[in-house]
Protein backbone atom coordinates (compact mmCIF):
# COMPACT_ATOMS: atom_id res chain seq x y z
CA UNK A 1 0.00 0.00 0.00
CA UNK A 2 3.22 2.27 0.47
CA UNK A 3 4.49 1.41 -3.08
CA UNK A 4 4.16 3.58 -5.81
CA UNK A 5 2.98 0.74 -7.94
CA UNK A 6 1.48 -1.46 -5.34
CA UNK A 7 -1.12 1.08 -4.19
CA UNK A 8 -2.70 1.19 -7.24
CA UNK A 9 -2.87 -2.85 -7.13
CA UNK A 10 -4.61 -2.53 -4.00
CA UNK A 11 -6.57 0.16 -5.09
CA UNK A 12 -8.21 -1.72 -8.14
CA UNK A 13 -8.81 -4.55 -5.81
CA UNK A 14 -11.01 -2.62 -3.42
CA UNK A 15 -12.35 -1.46 -6.53
CA UNK A 16 -13.17 -5.01 -7.96
CA UNK A 17 -14.33 -6.97 -4.76
CA UNK A 18 -13.63 -5.00 -1.42
CA UNK A 19 -15.95 -6.81 1.15
CA UNK A 20 -15.32 -10.24 -0.99
CA UNK A 21 -13.03 -13.52 0.17
CA UNK A 22 -9.67 -12.89 -0.04
CA UNK A 23 -10.11 -9.37 -0.88
CA UNK A 24 -11.74 -8.34 2.09
CA UNK A 25 -8.83 -10.05 4.14
CA UNK A 26 -6.58 -7.97 2.81
CA UNK A 27 -8.88 -5.15 2.93
CA UNK A 28 -8.55 -5.48 6.61
CA UNK A 29 -4.88 -6.09 6.86
CA UNK A 30 -4.85 -2.82 5.23
CA UNK A 31 -7.14 -1.21 7.64
CA UNK A 32 -5.11 -1.86 10.33
CA UNK A 33 -2.46 0.66 9.38
CA UNK A 34 -5.29 3.36 8.16
CA UNK A 35 -3.66 6.23 10.86
CA UNK A 36 0.26 5.50 9.28
CA UNK A 37 -1.42 4.83 5.14
CA UNK A 38 -3.89 8.12 5.29
CA UNK A 39 -0.98 10.39 6.04
CA UNK A 40 1.53 8.55 3.75
CA UNK A 41 2.16 9.90 -0.30
CA UNK A 42 0.91 6.83 -1.67
CA UNK A 43 -1.09 5.11 1.31
CA UNK A 44 -3.68 7.89 1.10
CA UNK A 45 -5.13 6.92 -2.41
CA UNK A 46 -5.34 3.01 -1.14
CA UNK A 47 -7.70 4.43 1.95
CA UNK A 48 -9.43 6.99 -0.20
CA UNK A 49 -9.94 3.88 -2.90
CA UNK A 50 -11.72 1.74 0.26
CA UNK A 51 -13.88 5.04 1.25
CA UNK A 52 -15.04 4.67 -1.95
CA UNK A 53 -15.51 1.45 -2.57
CA UNK A 54 -15.63 -0.53 0.40
CA UNK A 55 -18.34 -1.52 3.08
CA UNK A 56 -19.71 0.68 5.65
CA UNK A 57 -17.27 -0.90 8.64
CA UNK A 58 -14.70 -0.26 6.07
CA UNK A 59 -15.51 3.23 6.15
CA UNK A 60 -16.51 3.75 10.05
CA UNK A 61 -12.97 1.89 10.76
CA UNK A 62 -11.22 4.63 8.39
CA UNK A 63 -13.46 7.81 10.14
CA UNK A 64 -12.62 6.17 13.98
CA UNK A 65 -8.88 6.10 12.78
CA UNK A 66 -9.12 9.80 11.55
CA UNK A 67 -10.73 11.40 14.00
CA UNK A 68 -7.38 10.17 16.44
CA UNK A 69 -5.41 12.64 15.48
CA UNK A 70 -8.30 14.81 13.18
CA UNK A 71 -6.81 18.57 13.17
CA UNK A 72 -3.40 17.24 12.81
CA UNK A 73 -5.17 14.90 9.63
CA UNK A 74 -6.81 17.80 8.47
CA UNK A 75 -3.71 19.94 7.94
CA UNK A 76 -1.21 17.16 6.35
CA UNK A 77 -0.97 17.08 2.86
CA UNK A 78 -1.68 13.71 1.93
CA UNK A 79 -4.74 12.75 4.75
CA UNK A 80 -6.70 16.10 3.85
CA UNK A 81 -7.48 14.20 0.77
CA UNK A 82 -8.49 11.30 3.04
CA UNK A 83 -10.65 13.45 5.53
CA UNK A 84 -12.43 15.05 2.46
CA UNK A 85 -13.62 11.63 0.99
CA UNK A 86 -14.12 10.58 4.75
CA UNK A 87 -16.85 13.67 4.54
CA UNK A 88 -18.55 12.78 1.38
CA UNK A 89 -17.99 8.61 1.87
CA UNK A 90 -18.76 7.74 5.35
CA UNK A 91 -22.75 7.22 7.05
CA UNK A 92 -24.15 10.78 8.14
CA UNK A 93 -22.81 9.72 11.93
CA UNK A 94 -19.39 9.68 10.74
CA UNK A 95 -19.89 12.74 9.00
CA UNK A 96 -21.74 14.76 11.75
CA UNK A 97 -18.97 13.46 14.41
CA UNK A 98 -15.80 14.53 12.01
CA UNK A 99 -17.53 17.81 11.29
CA UNK A 100 -18.29 18.80 15.08
CA UNK A 101 -14.40 17.90 15.89
CA UNK A 102 -13.00 19.75 13.22
CA UNK A 103 -15.25 23.06 13.74
CA UNK A 104 -16.06 22.42 17.83
CA UNK A 105 -14.50 25.77 18.18
CA UNK A 106 -13.70 29.17 16.43
CA UNK A 107 -9.70 27.95 17.82
CA UNK A 108 -10.28 25.11 15.83
CA UNK A 109 -11.14 26.93 12.42
CA UNK A 110 -8.47 29.58 12.81
CA UNK A 111 -5.83 27.11 13.26
CA UNK A 112 -7.19 24.90 9.68
CA UNK A 113 -7.19 28.38 8.46
CA UNK A 114 -3.17 28.78 8.55
CA UNK A 115 -2.74 26.12 6.48
CA UNK A 116 -3.27 25.18 3.12
CA UNK A 117 -4.28 21.93 3.40
CA UNK A 118 -6.89 22.48 6.73
CA UNK A 119 -8.66 25.30 4.21
CA UNK A 120 -8.96 22.95 1.77
CA UNK A 121 -10.76 20.98 4.38
CA UNK A 122 -12.80 23.86 4.97
CA UNK A 123 -13.82 25.06 1.70
CA UNK A 124 -15.23 21.87 0.75
CA UNK A 125 -17.66 22.00 3.62
CA UNK A 126 -18.64 25.04 2.80
CA UNK A 127 -19.29 24.24 -0.70
CA UNK A 128 -20.53 20.65 -0.72
CA UNK A 129 -22.28 20.34 2.89
CA UNK A 130 -25.09 22.29 3.34
CA UNK A 131 -26.34 20.65 6.42
CA UNK A 132 -22.57 21.85 7.87
CA UNK A 133 -21.93 24.98 6.17
CA UNK A 134 -24.00 27.32 8.23
CA UNK A 135 -21.79 25.92 11.21
CA UNK A 136 -18.30 26.43 9.61
CA UNK A 137 -19.59 30.12 8.38
CA UNK A 138 -20.32 30.94 12.10
CA UNK A 139 -16.90 29.71 13.30
CA UNK A 140 -15.25 31.38 10.63
CA UNK A 141 -16.71 34.78 10.78
CA UNK A 142 -15.82 34.16 15.19
CA UNK A 143 -12.18 33.67 13.95
CA UNK A 144 -12.08 36.46 11.27
CA UNK A 145 -10.00 38.41 12.68
CA UNK A 146 -6.99 35.50 13.29
CA UNK A 147 -8.44 34.18 9.70
CA UNK A 148 -7.40 37.63 8.12
CA UNK A 149 -3.99 37.35 8.90
CA UNK A 150 -2.91 33.80 7.12
CA UNK A 151 -2.59 33.79 3.15
CA UNK A 152 -4.77 30.72 3.51
CA UNK A 153 -7.38 32.29 5.50
CA UNK A 154 -7.94 35.45 3.16
CA UNK A 155 -8.23 32.92 0.30
CA UNK A 156 -11.33 31.19 2.41
CA UNK A 157 -12.63 34.77 3.73
CA UNK A 158 -13.22 35.39 -0.15
CA UNK A 159 -15.29 32.04 -0.46
CA UNK A 160 -17.12 32.34 2.93
CA UNK A 161 -17.91 36.19 1.23
CA UNK A 162 -19.04 34.16 -1.30
CA UNK A 163 -21.68 32.14 0.19
CA UNK A 164 -22.82 34.87 2.12
CA UNK A 165 -23.79 37.13 -0.84
CA UNK A 166 -25.56 34.28 -1.73
CA UNK A 167 -28.04 34.47 1.73
CA UNK A 168 -29.07 38.02 1.88
CA UNK A 169 -28.64 39.73 4.84
CA UNK A 170 -25.78 37.67 6.44
CA UNK A 171 -23.12 39.66 4.81
CA UNK A 172 -23.62 42.85 7.20
CA UNK A 173 -22.84 40.85 10.10
CA UNK A 174 -19.30 39.91 8.34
Amino acid sequence: ARHRYGCRIICRLAEQHACRGKSSGLIDEVLASTRRLCRHRYGHHVINSILEHGTSDHRSAIASALRSDLLHNAMNRNASYVVQKALMYCCNSDQHDLVNELVCSSENVATLCKNQFGCFVLKDLLQHSRSHSQTVLNHVQLAAEEVKRHRHGKQLLEVVTEQLRSRPGELDQF
